[in-house]
Formats: C-alpha cells, sequence, structure tokens
C-alpha cells in the first residue's frame, strides 16, 4: 500500500526549526521543503528521470520568496511535464545553455571579444578610442541587443544622431566597426550572415580631405622659415627631426633615448607607438646623429628626446609642430603630417621604388606575402633613400643640420 504524505501547512513551515543537519519536510508527490542549519529553506522536488529511472531533483525557489502556494503551482507544472514524459532536468539544463547563447550573443559582449583581437594589431590609445567610440555612440542602443536581432534599420536608427550632429567621419569609421564586429559574430556561428553589409550607403559620405602640404619645391623656404623665425630652440630640433626621418607627429614628437642605437645608427621605434603595431627601424643620417647631438644637454635628464617644457617625464604634445608651422607662416597650408607627403612626393618624383618608398613611411601593405618580404629586405635600400632625402633637406641650408657648405 502507498505511503500517504499528509501535505504542509503554512504554520508548520514558519514553526520549522533549523538543526545541526539539514533535514526535509514533505508535501507529497515529490514536492519538500529543506531545512538548513542556517534557519534558510529551500523547496525541492524530488522525482524518478524517465530516460534513466534513476531519482534526481530540482529546485524551486528559496522560502518564503516562494510561499507553499507558489511551489505547489510550480511542483504541478513539474508533474505534467513528467506525465507527457519530459524530463525538468533537461528543460533546466536546456534553459541555462541558451541563456548563456543569449548572453555570448549579446551585442555588447560580442564586441568585447572582437576588441580583444583587434587591440592586437592597433596601438593601446587607438584602441581605447575605438571602444569609447562604442560606448558612446552604439551601446546605448544595441549594446543589450542580441547580434541576431540587429538589422540594418536597428543600425541606421541608432547612428543617425551622430549624422545629424555632422560627424560624418566618425559615423564612417562607426559603420565601419559594427560590421566587423557582426563579421566576427559570423565567425564565431552566432548569425549566419552579417546583414549590416551595405548600411553606409544610407548615409551621407564625408569628403575626403588630404593632409595640408606643400611641393618638394619649396623645401629651401621651408628650411629657411624653420631657422630663421622666432621658436624655441626643442621645437625647432623636433621640426627637423620629423622633417629628415618622415615620420608621424606622435612618432616623432614621443621618440626615446632608449630608442636610439648610436652604435648602430638605428632608431627603432617599438611596435606599440606604431599606428599599424609593427616595429619600424629608421636608419640614422649625419644629419640625424647632428640633431641628437645638440639634444643630450637639453633632454639628457628626460627619457624622452623632446620632453616638456615643465615636465621632463612627459613629452612635447604631438600638436607642436603644427603650432609652429602656423606661427611661421603655414597656416591652412602645411601640417606636420604633410612633411611625409613631401617625403613622398619628392622620392617618387626621383624615380625611387615605390615599394621601399612605402618602406621608408612604414606603410603596411595588404599582401601579407610582399608585406613580410619587405620588412626582411628593404632595410638596405632605406638607407639609400633616407641619404638622398637627408641631402635634399640639408643642402636647402647646410646650417640647419650642421652640414659644412
Amino acid at each position: 500500500m502507498a505511503i500517504v504524505t499528509r501535505p504542509l501547512s503554512a504554520s508548520e513551515i514558519q514553526k520549522a526549526k533549523p538543526s545541526t543537519k539539514p533535514y526535509l519536510l514533505f508535501d507529497g508527490k515529490g514536492l519538500c521543503l529543506q531545512m538548513k542549519p542556517s534557519g534558510k529553506k529551500y523547496w525541492r522536488f524530488r522525482y524518478t528521470r524517465p530516460s534513466t529511472g534513476k531519482g534526481t531533483e530540482v529546485s524551486l525557489g528559496s522560502y518564503p520568496e516562494l510561499t507553499l502556494a507558489d511551489a505547489r503551482i510550480e511542483h504541478q507544472k513539474y508533474l505534467s511535464l513528467l506525465a507527457k514524459g519530459i524530463d525538468p532536468k533537461d528543460l533546466e539544463r536546456e534553459a541555462k545553455t541558451q541563456a548563456k547563447i543569449t548572453e555570448e550573443s549579446r551585442f555588447s559582449v560580442v564586441a568585447r571579444k572582437w576588441h580583444d583581437v583587434k587591440r592586437e594589431v592597433v596601438s593601446e590609445k587607438h584602441a581605447t578610442q575605438i571602444w569609447s567610440s562604442l560606448e558612446r555612440d552604439v551601446f546605448p542602443a544595441l549594446g543589450d541587443l542580441s547580434v541576431a536581432e540587429i538589422k540594418a534599420p536597428t543600425l541606421i536608427t541608432a547612428l543617425k544622431p551622430v549624422e545629424v550632429r555632422g560627424a560624418l567621419e566618425t559615423l564612417s569609421r562607426l559603420i565601419q566597426r559594427v560590421n566587423e564586429i557582426m563579421e566576427f559574430a559570423v565567425n564565431l556561428r552566432l548569425i549566419e550572415a552579417n546583414p549590416l553589409s551595405r548600411v553606409g550607403q544610407v548615409f551621407k559620405k564625408p569628403q575626403t580631405e588630404h593632409m595640408p602640404t606643400i611641393r618638394p619645391e619649396r623645401i629651401p623656404e621651408l628650411t629657411r622659415r624653420i631657422e630663421t623665425t622666432n621658436l624655441g630652440l626643442l621645437t625647432r630640433y623636433l621640426i627637423k627631426w620629423q622633417l629628415l626621418t618622415l615620420t608621424r607627429p606622435v612618432e616623432a614628437a614621443e621618440a626615446e633615448w632608449s630608442e636610439i642605437d648610436m652604435g648602430k645608427k638605428v632608431w627603432t621605434i617599438p611596435k606599440e607607438r606604431m599606428k599599424k603595431r609593427r616595429e619600424h627601424q629608421i636608419p640614422l643620417l649625419p644629419e640625424a646623429l647632428w640633431i641628437l647631438e645638440q639634444l643630450k644637454p637639453l633632454s639628457q635628464n628626460s627619457r624622452f628626446l623632446f620632453p616638456g617644457r615643465i615636465h621632463l617625464d612627459r613629452s612635447m604634445h604631438r600638436q607642436t609642430v603644427n603650432a609652429a608651422l602656423k606661427r611661421i607662416g603655414y597656416k591652412g597650408e602645411l601640417v606636420s603630417h604633410g612633411f611625409r607627403a613631401i617625403g613622398s612626393t619628392a622620392m617618387n618624383e626621383a624615380g625611387f621604388s615605390p615599394d621601399v618608398i612605402e618602406a621608408v613611411l612604414a606603410h603596411v601593405q595588404s599582401d601579407k606575402t610582399r608585406a613580410a618580404y619587405n620588412r626582411s629586405t628593404y632595410l638596405e635600400q632605406r638607407v639609400e633613400v633616407m641619404v638622398w632625402w637627408g641631402k635634399q633637406v640639408s643642402s636647402t641650408l647646410p646650417a640647419m643640420y650642421g652640414v659644412n657648405k
């Protein structure tokens, strides 16, 4: 004869006291309340699994958050499932799996995984800028959505305010970054295809504006202004250094003495400071070595070649040269990044190999095989090009680089 369990009452549950060991109060048909030594109470459902015939249990919740009446309702749902041959344990496992998939599919979560990979190929500063732009303009609308929910109209609505405020360059970059994240989701098999690939066609396109620069024929004029205009000594040397090495403004301004090998006559910029996260070596020619000699007494107490005027533990600002160029009459006509264009134009017109010129400027080729070849073989050829470039600059005003006439 089956054992009949007398149902629990609310007063029995309230009066139940904890013991040194956990114990159970039974309500019938597998529903029971577990009393912990701590005094906490938890509803359990004990049953036999249809597939294995073995006993198991599932948790329904804690008391009093889940009342006796509510626990019986949940209990009845499980009994109904068992009557249909459905194992509540399997449902519980599926629910956890689905919850995990849902969390991993959230756009902000996928974006974080993409960003962890992206930051390996860009500078730390650029990586920070990328994440900040997503937090500011994308996550408020898309961050909590599943990547499977995001369609073209969703992104268009989210980015419309960026277009309205006229930040078209930012808009273009955001569209590119969101597309990269969605392609990443495809590779993770979270979605079958990226539905956002043509979203950029909906928005206004930013007008391409080239960096203001001048023709190589005006180098004599430039060097004369640099040398004869009232500029700070370190500022003048920074302009000369950047013009001679054809480096980017931030690479020149933040140059460190530890990167200079006077013996090998090479300046090695570590990948962490390069735009494309790839180490770049620059041959140091007599003109560059002369600048270093002038800098030694000026910056010997700093790790930077061009320390800040007030704080020696900081470098000069990357915009220092731009500000100086405005003062010497080049406002709207030339910026420091334009030095690279002057050098590139001069070298191309002189007939040097385009591949060598690209290596001089630390540009990364899209063809990975050619890029690897260029990295390993062009240093010697770059020395030849840079010797030529040094002469083009110093010959216009020899005293500027300590070269004898």
